[in-house]
């Protein structure tokens, strides 16, 4: 997010979810010298009109859209694409060289979801890029206390350097948070072994938390709320096989049901 050449993209359906979360994705921008890509992708059984008069109506639809929220100091465009969502969207990602996905949410069925999932939930399993998943209006100025699950084993130093830099972006605190799901734990036991992990990975500004919980999903989420948190950052374990984009995760559940922003990076 400190690179220059910072590519934010934005999925659109024109909804209120997608108008958030270009707001947020201006602001991020803003901050990076970076641009904003507003991608609307429209399927075959959508179509109502040719493919060109069917761009053609998009283009004018975004241009009425987002005037009220368009921040001119933050360069921005519009793309209109025919195909199935997620391939799609996974190719522009890749093709375009985004560094960033933000994408509106509405609550616990994400998108209006086909199949078992939301649009969302499968782009955060098979993105290759970290995606912030967005609830309700959000400001990045606001994000000061950022809950992060922190598994002990299996976190590279590569995925957690990328945790670091997002927290430098937002200057914020990190809540390292272990959750014990099997209720038998020490807990001080843990506790040292998580900061001395943070101190391994020289993590700086964080606070080692340890909860006991029957489900992980439910642990992170009743911690974010306690604690106030304004964003959760997560490590998906992803699977770039779009046969495999229906299974559950928890971190999709989090996206899902948490009552704040979501930024999650595949591992």
């Amino acid at each position: 997010m400190e690179d220059i050449q910072t590519r934010i993209l934005v999925p659109c359906d024109f909804s209120a979810s997608a108008h958030n979360a270009l707001k947020l994705a201006q602001e991020l921008a803003a901050g990076v010298s970076g641009e904003v890509v507003v991608l609307s992708v429209v399927e075959e059984r959508d179509l109502v009109a040719s493919i060109p008069e069917t761009a053609a109506g998009h283009r004018k639809k975004f241009s009425q859209w987002v005037q009220d929220i368009h921040d001119k100091e933050v360069p921005l465009r519009f793309e209109v694409r025919f195909g199935n969502t997620l391939p799609t969207l996974l190719e522009w990602i890749r093709s375009e060289k985004a560094s960033l996905v933000v994408m509106g949410t509405k609550g616990s069925r994400g998108w209006d979801g086909y199949f078992t999932g939301s649009i969302t939930e499968k782009v955060v399993k098979t993105s290759p890029v970290p995606v912030l998943a967005v609830k309700g209006t959000v400001s990045g100025k606001r994000i000061r206390n950022i809950v992060f699950p922190y598994n002990l084993w299996n976190e590279s130093p590569e995925t957690l350097a990328k945790i670091k830099k997002m927290q430098a972006f937002f200057k914020a605190r990190l809540h390292l948070l272990q959750i014990d799901t099997e209720g038998n734990k020490d807990a001080e036991a843990l506790a040292e072994k998580l900061e001395t992990r943070a101190r391994e990975h020289a993590f700086t500004d964080y606070v080692v938390n340890i909860r006991k919980q029957d489900g992980e999903r439910e642990g992170i989420i009743q911690f974010a709320r306690e604690i106030n948190a304004d964003m959760i950052a997560m490590i998906t374990h992803g699977n770039r096989d779009l046969a495999h984009v229906y299974k559950s995760s928890i971190t999709a559940d989090v996206v899902n049901h948490a009552h704040v922003p979501v930024w999650t990076c595949s591992y």
